[in-house]
């Protein structure tokens, strides 16, 4: 599969939009990336809210991964982040993750993260991707993105397709059914249907 880059020209001023500004999910390259739904927002059919908030499925998946691998990637030195991480990359170049892995000892402040995760694990794509080029060219772009600046491995699950893409600097965009072990780093793994029949027996 080819290497796609979204092609966003940089600009010296920041992009004015008409659009408010808490609907704005990312940034790139000076060019805002709206929450999906934003649309529907403007035109007075959804609030914000409506449009911002995890399915359930969404959630219990960020709660129980980011407590699995925070449980078995402590003793080894590293910390698991959840909720939107805010990622600095550079001036106009912010993203969001659902799962960020970073070593132990970051300094805790209230501003966004200033360096790439190790990991990176994403749960659906969250933002509206229509002047994008589509979904699947924000995620090769967005991926890209994480792995030029040092991360090792981005995970996208699907929950709509029960899927989950691997990408490396090595081997990029291998999509496989969620019912086989992902590898996050050596030796931690998880498998997602796995998890969902555990919690199913617990019924």
């Amino acid at each position: 599969m080819t290497n796609a880059v979204l092609d966003i020209p940089s600009k010296k001023e920041p992009v004015k939009s008409e659009v408010p500004e808490h609907l704005i999910y990312e940034m790139y390259k000076g060019q805002p990336i709206y929450y999906k739904g934003y649309r529907d927002v403007l035109n007075g059919t959804k609030t914000f809210e409506q449009i911002i908030g995890d399915s359930s499925l969404q959630s219990w998946l960020k709660i129980k991964l980011g407590a699995y691998l925070l449980n078995l990637l402590e003793p080894l030195g590293y910390e698991v982040y959840g909720g939107e991480v805010g990622i600095l990359y550079e001036k106009d170049n912010k993203r969001s993750a659902d799962l960020a892995v970073y070593p132990a000892g970051y300094k805790l402040d209230s501003h966004y993260i200033k360096i790439s995760p190790e990991v990176a694990i994403e749960i659906d794509v969250q933002s509206d991707t229509q002047d994008l080029g589509g979904d699947m060219k924000y995620i090769k772009t967005k991926t890209n993105q994480y792995l030029s600046h040092g991360t090792k491995k981005v995970i996208w699950i699907f929950t709509n397709a029960s899927a989950v893409m691997e990408s490396t600097k090595q081997k990029k965009f291998q999509i496989d059914s969620w019912d086989k072990d992902v590898e996050v780093l050596e030796g931690i793994s998880f498998n997602i249907a796995k998890m969902l029949e555990a919690r199913l027996q617990k019924q």
